[in-house]
């Protein structure tokens, strides 16, 4: 960079967002999370490679304030070469794009897009911080061979680096990244699975006559993909595979053959990210307790602090005793980077609310007890809503568009200090939005959040039992642990939202 010119035109996706129109001569540093094989442009003879990508500003866990942005989990970027071999070339989820002059503009449904122009130029950089300063994959400018950073930018990607390192290790890319999960259950006994992403980890690579992979899954299944070049990956490898269809047959056996697509891609995931460990985690468990080995754990479940049943804030072998003798059990868990946080009375959080600008957006961490609920009607608290324009539908109504749906749970609760100390409960507002999804899935009662078939035939019998285990949280026995977020809404009013926190079964 020479010039204090190119200095400000540094910037960020989450500054774009707010004005794509002014940022044509932007240069930024992002995140890739995915990437498409180079596609045949409709428009001209051009290949197109469509990268997702993520910065510190825009990503799920991000708030963007742009007014005309629906969608804030990635920005959309096309690259267009003469042929396949010129795209960019990625390896790891995580790897870093430089991006400079490329023209952004919203689509018709609010995403932030970015496009390659006569003008525009990309560097590719590794995930890995050992891997230095040196691209790995470039535009083929001559100015590009060999290009080192000056220190402004290795600055700005070591940063980065950072940032990636822990965002990735503290969230799964089931919720990073858009997903479309893989669902097995006993009544099918051949069933094709259409457009699914995987987390898999390379067991077997057999080369010579038979080109194939066996690969498994977190819940021990067993792949099996069938090529017809030599495969690049290894023993051990753990990858992302992103629309691939699978066609299971159940005989003795179960065979699951995984299909690449048109639109199938595959990156390897780096060690540090959460989805690496848990496969580590799975084995050690595995070793530990192999008559366990077979049970399905969910796997954000690693990510919470979930407590034996029965056991007291002040004692971890002695049971806590409730009201009347009975004995206490808590009934939630909140991510473990809560640990040490300390525990705020309802007191000491209506005196936050009464000062809420001062507080905007702060954490904190409460244990108590649910007093009660606004309501606990399945059909008032369930809802089906759109990603794009956010419009809800309630469960039996006609729907289109079902990829673009996930099923929300939306309610309010009044809490209690653990001795019933506060003279007014503090009311707490729940709504998982279309991304943090967990908060009854322990519970294995209703569908995954973005299972909307399963939703439109969800049995009653099954809403009326989450409407009674729901009931049951009620009381002292009862401890609830949460974290909570001071939020303001536009009209100034401030409201304690839940967050990071799940029931358990």
């Amino acid at each position: 960079m020479s010039s204090i010119g190119e200095l400000k035109a540094e910037t960020t996706l989450a500054e774009i967002a707010l004005n794509p129109e002014k940022h044509h001569h932007s240069h930024l540093f992002a995140v890739i999370i995915d990437v498409s094989e180079p596609q045949k442009s409709a428009e001209n003879q051009n290949f197109n490679t469509r990268l997702k990508v993520i910065d510190p500003s825009f990503n799920y866990k991000a708030e963007v304030k742009a007014s005309r942005l629906r969608f804030h989990k990635y920005v959309y970027i096309n690259v267009y070469t003469e042929t396949p071999e010129m795209g960019p070339k990625v390896k790891n989820v995580g790897d870093i794009i430089r991006l400079r002059r490329f023209r952004f503009k919203y689509t018709p449904t609010g995403e932030l897009l970015g496009n390659e122009v006569k003008f525009s130029n990309w560097l590719v950089y590794s995930a890995y911080s050992a891997k230095n300063e040196h691209s790995i994959s470039h535009k083929q400018f001559e100015k590009n061979i060999g290009r080192k950073l000056i220190p402004y930018e290795a600055s700005r990607l070591s940063d980065l680096r950072n940032w990636s390192q822990t965002f990735f290790g503290n969230n799964s890319l089931m919720y990073v990244n858009w997903w479309t999960g893989f669902r097995e259950t006993e009544e099918f006994k051949n069933k094709e699975f259409k457009n699914i992403d995987l987390i898999l980890r390379v067991k077997r690579v057999e080369t010579g006559r038979k080109n194939s992979l066996l690969f498994v899954d977190r819940d021990n299944r067993n792949f099996d993909l069938l090529l017809s070049d030599s495969p690049n990956l290894k023993e051990g490898d753990t990858i992302k595979l992103r629309c691939v269809d699978i066609n299971v047959k159940k005989d003795k056996e179960v065979t699951r053959n995984i299909k690449i697509t048109t639109h199938s891609s595959c990156l390897i995931i780096p060690n540090y990210f959460t989805d690496y460990k848990q496969f580590d985690k799975a084995v050690q468990e595995q070793k530990r307790s192999p008559a366990k080995s077979t049970k399905t754990v969910d796997p954000f479940i690693n990510d919470y602090q979930v407590e034996e049943t029965g056991q007291s804030k002040s004692s971890k072998s002695t049971p806590k005793k409730g009201p009347k003798g009975k004995e206490e059990r808590l009934v939630t868990a909140v991510k473990k980077t809560y640990n040490t946080k300390k525990i705020s009375t309802v007191e000491e959080l209506q005196r936050v609310l009464a000062k809420a600008d001062e507080h905007h957006g702060q954490r904190f961490s409460f244990r108590g007890h649910i007093e009660g609920f606004n309501t606990t009607n399945p059909h008032d608290i369930i809802k089906l809503m759109h990603v794009d324009d956010r419009k809800l539908f309630k469960l039996g109504d006609t729907l289109i568009h079902q990829k673009k749906l996930r099923a929300i749970f939306s309610f309010a609760m009044q809490l209690q200090d653990e001795n019933g100390d506060a003279e007014t409960p503090l009311n707490v507002y729940v709504q998982t939005g279309e991304y943090n999804s967990h908060l009854f899935t322990t519970w294995k009662l209703l569908p995954e959040f973005d299972d909307i078939s399963a939703w439109q035939n969800v049995k009653e019998n099954k809403l009326t039992e989450f409407k009674k285990r729901l009931e049951a949280l009620k009381g002292p026995e009862n401890v609830v642990r949460l974290v909570l977020e001071l939020n303001i809404t536009k009209k100034g009013n401030a409201f304690f939202k839940l967050i990071d926190t799940i029931f358990l079964a």
